[in-house]
């Protein structure tokens, strides 16, 4: 299961959800209880780094 990031429109909390992409659209606030929720979007490779990490071709490739 994907952990999901949100920000509450309400209270303006944000936080992290480990749920199913099925139960996403059920999850809550859980500082106000609100639904009303925005999907926060991280970069998906930002934790590719130090030694030993994959190296994300540019565009048009290394060469």
């Amino acid at each position: 299961m994907p952990t999901y990031e949100f920000s509450c429109k309400n209270c303006d909390h944000k936080f992290s959800v480990f749920t199913s992409i099925t139960q996403k659209k059920n999850v809550r606030c859980p500082s106000c209880s609100s639904g009303d929720l925005k999907q926060l979007f991280n970069n998906p490779f930002s934790f590719l780094k130090g030694a030993g990490s994959c190296q994300i071709p540019p565009r048009g490739g290394f060469g």
